[in-house]
């Protein structure tokens, strides 16, 4: 899309009916024609305005269409301008000649095709104006290198500094014109020229894309500078060699190599672009992150799962949660921290993300995880690191398997309300292990307990020990509420307040509901896990009620059937919900499964059989339907029940 101005385009002809015509065709095009009705009046135009193109009249009074294109030709400023001779003179092949000979693009004789003609026009319009966005653009490049706050030169392919910025002189103390010609060796410590040539030489034959280091570069005064460079390949090729652009900033200042997250990012902004793009920058990486996270979590019955995320201040990190559904039925939860700020580490973010769900969606164990991102990071990203905890709960949830990669450690509320950080399963960062795999840490999980996963923005305070955070952090979740989306808002209240977040907060609670033990009851969606699940906790079940396991073994069964049947023939694998209750009355078990989609009668066949085993099973089945949907009841006494419990709230999927 043009920015600049338009082009205009001069039409040169002693008659005013034929300047007319010209002005009808080229029209449509949209840009600003002028008229001159002699060759010395264009000549006069040429001297005070810009065009894109003439179209020039071959016979006119005074000076003719030849003389007036040979005299444009001889001005520098217009030696370059395009001319269409437009005429109805001779058609003879020497005169056609001349006027190539005078330096026209091309020759059109009258009547001419207006089309043909337009297109024409069209073309050294375009070209025009693509010339003044690509001159317009390189000045903008000019300007900004020479007024960029950082150091910046270009260098040869042998290393030579070809130019310089005002920031870079200055922060050397050299004047710009002592530095221009140098070799770049001689402005850095002897010390630290080896790496720098063989570097730049790669650089320079394309074996890689660009060189990060931090020199000791040698001021005017004799004083010794730390100096952060990046030196990337420009696209500008020579036979020698591509040409190199440089960027340097004195850190001699800063006194310790890595500071906070948010620091840090504002320090690489400053040096990769200018303080108008920053805030367009954090738009872009939070919209990114918020993205990469879930956009819902797992529904399951038995759980019950919440989330929270808040970016921190200016500077949005990479902390990053996600919870998996499994294949088996179980849980995956991760919780992520990558180290940096802005579009690398929320792009890094993204990466880790996915290959998490790929290896875990295999099937592979916590410490298998790690292992396997460990590599990928090790191989994608050389100078980063990441933290990252993942656990797998069990399809029952009375299991937790986790591994810790330099995370903060998960925090275990009980079912009795006390709360304790799991200390095992722990190791190095992400990209930072050179062989081995992760430990695991396993723990077994009682009904009504909280597993609460964490990044250092919501324990880290400024000054403060981090232990002492992790203490605010266990007290905090003991007087919290037991419900998760409950119990993330009150942690975000109490441990970072509504003030803006120092750094990114990242949480995610995991609650298991305890089982009824007189009567169950469960809502499950109409889904092959739904079918799973209801066959587990019904086991589970019937175990706390002292069940043997054939019972349990052939009620599950019996149950399983039902289920399935209502799943496909109820509601044709649509999507509803089927209810599943299970009640102990003098030591015998009575189950309900109901739905309200449509009857079906059974059909003859291998299939249909599922009533007969059913009755096989049970003591009793029976089964009621109409228009209102299904109910089928199973009833048995169990050989090794251990009496009734005491009511309790039903559980609902």
């Amino acid at each position: 899309m043009t920015t600049g101005p338009r082009a205009r385009v001069l039409l040169v002809d002693d008659e005013p009916d034929n300047l007319v015509a010209l002005s009808a065709v080229l029209e449509p095009l949209g840009r600003e024609l002028v008229s001159a009705a002699s060759g010395e009046e264009a000549l006069r135009l040429l001297l005070r305005e810009e065009f894109a193109l003439i179209l020039l009249d071959v016979r006119m009074p005074g000076l003719d269409g030849f003389e007036t294109a040979a005299l444009i030709k001889q001005r520098e400023r217009s030696r370059h301008l395009p001319i269409i001779f437009v005429t109805a003179a001779s058609k003879d092949t020497e005169q056609i000649f001349r006027g190539y000979s005078e330096g026209a693009v091309d020759y059109l004789m009258k009547p001419y095709d207006p089309a043909v003609l337009r297109s024409k026009v069209s073309v050294f319009i375009d070209l025009h104006e693509k010339a003044a966005e690509l001159e317009e653009s390189e000045q903008r490049f000019r300007t900004a290198f020479a007024n960029a706050p950082s150091g910046m030169a270009l260098l040869s392919p042998d290393g030579h500094l070809l130019q310089v910025n005002r920031a870079m002189a200055d922060m050397l103390g050299h004047a710009h014109g002592d530095l221009v010609g140098r070799e770049w060796e001689s402005l850095v410590h002897p010390e630290e020229r080896a790496e720098d040539l063989r570097a730049l030489r790669e650089l320079g034959e394309g074996g890689r894309s660009v060189y990060r280091a931090e020199r000791r570069f040698m001021h005017a005064d004799g004083r010794e500078l730390v100096v952060a460079i990046s030196v990337s390949a420009t696209a500008a090729q020579s036979a020698s060699g591509r040409q190199l652009i440089a960027q340097l900033e004195d850190v001699t200042e800063r006194q310790r190599a890595e500071r906070e997250r948010a620091e840090r990012l504002r320090e690489r902004a400053a040096r990769a672009e200018a303080e108008a793009l920053y805030e367009r920058e954090h738009r872009i990486v939070e919209t990114l992150q918020r993205s990469l996270l879930p956009a819902r979590m797992p529904q399951r019955p038995g759980m019950s799962i919440a989330a929270r995320y808040r970016p921190g201040g200016a500077d949005v990190g990479g902390d990053w949660y996600d919870a998996i559904e499994l294949d088996d039925g179980g849980i995956g939860l991760a919780m992520g921290d990558v180290v940096g700020h802005g579009i690398e580490a929320a792009s890094t973010m993204g990466e880790l993300r996915n290959a998490l769900r790929a290896y875990a969606l295999d099937g592979l164990s916590p410490g298998a995880v790690l292992t396997k991102l460990d590599h990928l990071v090790r191989r994608l990203q050389e100078d980063q690191m990441t933290t990252l905890t993942y656990a797998v709960i069990d399809p029952d949830w009375t299991q937790l398997r986790f591994a810790s990669a330099g995370h903060l450690p998960p925090l275990l509320l009980g079912c009795e309300g006390s709360a304790e950080f799991l200390w095992d399963g722990r190791a190095t960062p992400l990209g930072v292990r050179t062989d081995g795999e992760y430990a695991e840490g396993t723990l077994q999980l009682d009904g009504g307990s909280t597993v609460l996963l964490y990044t250092d923005g919501l324990v880290e305070v400024p000054g403060e020990d981090l232990l002492a955070g992790l203490e605010r952090l266990r007290q905090a979740v003991m007087a919290g509420p037991a419900e998760p989306e409950a119990l993330c808002d009150h942690l975000v209240g109490s441990m970072v307040g509504s003030d803006p977040a120092r750094d990114d907060v990242a949480l995610l609670a995991f609650r298991t509901i305890a089982l009824p033990r007189e009567l169950l009851r469960l809502d499950l969606p109409t889904d092959r896990s739904s079918v799973c699940y209801a066959r587990r906790a019904l086991g589970r079940w019937l175990e706390q009620a002292g069940a043997s396991r054939k019972d349990v073994w052939e009620v599950q069964l019996a149950t399983h059937e039902a289920f399935a049947n209502a799943i496909e023939h109820a509601y044709r694998f649509g999507e509803a919900l089927v209810q599943l209750e299970a009640k102990l009355a003098d030591d015998e078990v009575v189950l309900t499964i109901s739905d309200t989609g449509g009857w079906r009668n059974p059909v003859e066949g291998d299939r249909g059989k599922g009533i007969t085993l059913m009755r096989g099973l049970m003591d009793r089945v029976s089964v009621e339907g109409g228009d209102g949907g299904t109910r089928v009841e199973l009833r048995r006494r169990l050989s090794g029940a251990s009496g009734l419990a005491k009511p309790t709230v039903p559980l609902r999927g």
